[in-house]
């Protein structure tokens, strides 16, 4: 007989699959994870799976969303550090996401994002990426910038293209790996002023 859950039980169980599923996703490839990956490592059936998620693309794209929420939550404690400045508060978080000491946020490979959008409709796309701007929006503000002047889109292409390329930066062969965290610091340094100076 089928487990029946209830709706917070059914909830906690799809967040359950999200950061499972997108943990898979990072440390072994989207290809290389099948459902039936996901499903063992959350100890749930296939059929159960696919009604939370109509197919693996919506499932990834979903998993993405879901790790948005933890960065509002940390950007939200940063920022309510009221005994320092706003452009130190930023530059804590911009370090905090450097440091990812507790493993909060783990990245797709580049490949993988270009495999995710090759399967996905262009309508459905287009609200991933509409939600991202919002999302993007509510953080600029949390940050006390005016979303017309600090461009929240600017911040999301910042955040993605800084954030995968610092967690692929170490080890890359054609690098110069002695210096790497000066490099890492420099990008972390264009991004802040971006965000401190609109």
């Amino acid at each position: 007989m089928p487990k029946i859950f209830t709706q917070s039980g059914r909830e906690k169980l799809r967040r359950q699959l999200l950061r499972n599923g997108l943990a898979l996703f990072c440390e072994n490839g989207y290809m290389e994870t099948s459902v039936d990956d996901i499903v063992r490592s959350a100890g749930v059936s296939r059929g159960l799976f696919y009604t939370m998620f109509p197919s693996k693309e919506e499932f990834a794209l979903q998993a993405l969303q879901d790790r948005q929420e933890i960065l509002y939550e940390m950007v939200t404690y940063f920022m309510a550090q009221t005994n320092l400045p706003v452009e130190q508060r930023i530059w804590n978080i911009i370090e905090a996401c450097i440091r990812n000491e507790k493993k909060v946020f783990s990245f797709l490979k580049l490949k993988d994002t270009y495999r995710i959008a090759a399967h996905v409709p262009q309508e459905r796309m287009d609200i991933y990426m509409e939600v991202q701007e919002e999302f993007f929006a509510k953080i600029v503000r949390l940050m006390g910038k005016d979303p017309a002047r600090c461009d929240p889109k600017v911040v999301a292409n910042l955040a993605t293209v800084f954030f995968q390329g610092i967690s692929t930066i170490k080890g890359r062969p054609f690098l110069h790996q002695d210096v790497v965290d000066e490099t890492v610091e420099c990008f972390a340094r264009a991004f802040w002023n971006y965000i401190v100076t609109h």
